[in-house]
């Protein structure tokens, strides 16, 4: 059991490094939503603006949050569907997770294993930004995150 809780925290770690986003926002969710849907759980990713000018820290810390919002829909939402949309404008990166699922109390506290939601916001914090999320019982849940980027062309944030 030592030996596969072990493994089980390396995986983690090798999964936390490997961002996989080398080759653009888009390709890197797309490729995430592939592998993580469920059969016949729909997906749609849709991205305005180009990453090009973003820090490799920056695109990775986007990607985590991003992902961890993918994870939580997966996982929790019971949903068909799921949208993600970035917009990047000169000054600002803004996208949002949207699922249609069974949505959620955000008055309830979370499950004391539960760390996706706080991993989001605290990601989204280091990088200087604001995370809201809205849910609704039986509506869906939509996590929307905004960063901004410096105007000299750089992005802000850790």
């Amino acid at each position: 059991m030592v030996k596969e809780t072990i493994q089980v925290a390396r995986d983690m770690a090798v999964d936390l490094r490997d961002v996989g986003n080398s080759k653009g926002l888009r390709i890197a969710l797309e490729n995430l939503l592939k592998a993580s849907v469920t059969r016949g759980m729909e997906y749609k990713v849709s991205v305005e603006g180009s990453d090009e000018a973003l820090s490799p820290h920056v695109r990775d810390q986007f990607y985590l949050i991003l992902r961890e919002g993918i994870r939580n829909v997966v996982s929790h939402s019971g949903s068909d569907r799921i949208e993600v949309k970035i917009e990047i404008l000169p000054e600002e990166m803004c996208a949002s997770v949207t699922d249609y699922g069974k949505g959620f109390d955000l008055d309830q506290k979370p499950p004391e294993n539960g760390i996706g939601l706080k991993s989001m916001k605290e990601r989204t914090t280091l990088l200087g930004g604001i995370l809201d999320v809205s849910s609704e019982a039986g509506e869906g849940t939509r996590a929307v995150l905004s960063v901004p980027l410096k105007k000299n062309g750089r992005d802000g944030g850790g």
